[in-house]
C-alpha cells in the first residue's frame, strides 16, 4: 500500500502535498484526526477524504491501519547496511536466519517493483509465438536456467540452455527471426555475451535481458529487459544471494505469465503427462 500511495497517478498538487506529508510523518499521521491531518498539511478536509476515495479505502481510520502494519513489518526486519557482506563474524542463527529472512524479502520487493507490466506482457507473446526458445548463460546462472527450461517442459515447451563459449556463439549464429533468446548477465561485461548478443542482433532474433539496472551494453542492444535488484557488488560479496534470488524471481514470472495465458490447457498437460509417467499409481 505504501508504494501504492507514493505511484498513486493523477492526484492533485494538494493531493501531492498531502501523499508526501504521510510518506515524510507515517509515525505523527497514525496521531492525528483528519482535520488535524489536513491542517498540519496544509490542505483541505476534502483533499484528504478525496486521496482516501483514490486508495479505495472506507475511510481515514482504514489508511491509518495501513501504515500501522507498515511501521510493524518495518519493525520487525532486520537492518542490512552491507548487502555484499549481510552477516557478521560468529552471528547467532537467530540473527543469521532473521538477516537473510529480510535479505530475501527486500529482493524480491525490489525486482518485483522494477518489473514493467507492459513489457512483460509483450515478452509473455515473443515467448508463445517463438519457434525456438534460447537461453544463453553461464557460471551459477546456468542452473537457474536449467530449472525453467524444466518448467517449460513440464507443459510441453522445449527451452535449449547453451553454456558453452562455442556452442553458445554456434546457436547464435544458427539461429533466426523465429526465436526469442533469453540472455542472463548482471553487469553485462561478459565478452562471450557480448559477442553472443552482437550475432543475435545481426540475425534479427529478439532477446530478454536479465541484467542489472545500470545501462550496459547489453542493455542498449536487448529488445526486452528484465532488471535484476542490483544491491550486490557483482564480486566482492559472501555470495550472490540477492542476484540470485533476483534471477530466479524474474524466470519464474517468465514462466507464470506464460502459463496463465493458457491455464486450463496447461494444467491438463501437466496432470497427463504425470499419469503416463507413473501409470501404475491409484487417482
Amino acid at each position: 500500500m505504501m508504494k501504492r500511495i507514493a505511484s498513486l497517478p493523477n492526484v492533485t498538487t494538494s493531493e501531492q502535498e498531502l501523499i508526501d506529508f504521510i510518506l515524510e510523518n507515517p509515525q505523527r499521521f497514525l496521531t492525528l484526526k483528519p482535520k488535524e491531518i489536513a491542517d498540519k498539511a496544509f490542505v483541505s478536509l476534502s483533499t484528504v477524504y478525496r486521496l482516501v476515495d483514490k486508495l479505495e479505502l472506507n475511510g481515514v481510520s482504514d489508511l491509518q491501519d495501513v501504515i500501522t502494519a507498515h511501521l510493524l513489518d518495518i519493525k520487525h526486519e532486520a537492518i542490512i547496511e552491507d548487502f555484499d557482506y549481510p552477516l557478521l563474524a560468529n552471528q547467532s542463527i537467530d540473527a543469521m536466519n532473521q538477516n537473510m529472512r529480510t535479505l530475501y524479502q527486500r529482493t524480491i520487493q525490489n525486482t518485483s517493483d522494477m518489473i514493467d507490466s507492459i513489457a512483460l506482457e509483450a515478452i509473455t507473446d515473443a515467448l508463445i509465438h517463438a519457434q525456438e526458445i534460447s537461453i544463453y548463460a553461464a557460471s551459477a546462472n546456468v542452473y537457474l536456467a536449467e530449472n525453467f527450461k524444466f518448467q517449460m517442459l513440464e507443459i510441453g515447451v522445449n527451452v535449449h540452455v547453451f553454456t558453452e563459449d562455442y556452442m553458445q556463439r554456434l546457436r547464435a549464429a544458427n539461429s533466426n527471426d523465429q526465436e526469442v533468446a533469453i540472455v542472463v548477465s548482471f553487469g553485462g561485461r561478459s565478452t562471450t555475451m557480448q559477442a553472443v548478443m552482437d550475432i543475435l542482433k545481426a540475425n534479427n532474433v529478439t532477446t530478454v535481458l536479465l541484467t542489472s539496472k545500470h545501462t550496459n551494453r547489453l542493455s542498449t542492444l536487448a529488445d526486452h529487459v528484465l532488471t535484476l535488484s542490483s544491491f550486490e557488488d557483482h564480486s566482492d560479496k559472501i555470495s550472490s544471494y540477492v542476484t540470485r534470488l533476483s534471477i530466479l524471481y524474474l524466470f519464474d514470472m517468465l514462466y507464470s505469465a506464460y502459463f496463465i495465458r493458457k491455464y486450463n490447457q496447461n494444467i491438463k498437460f501437466k496432470r497427463s503427462s504425470y499419469k503416463k509417467m507413473n501409470p501404475k499409481e491409484k487417482e
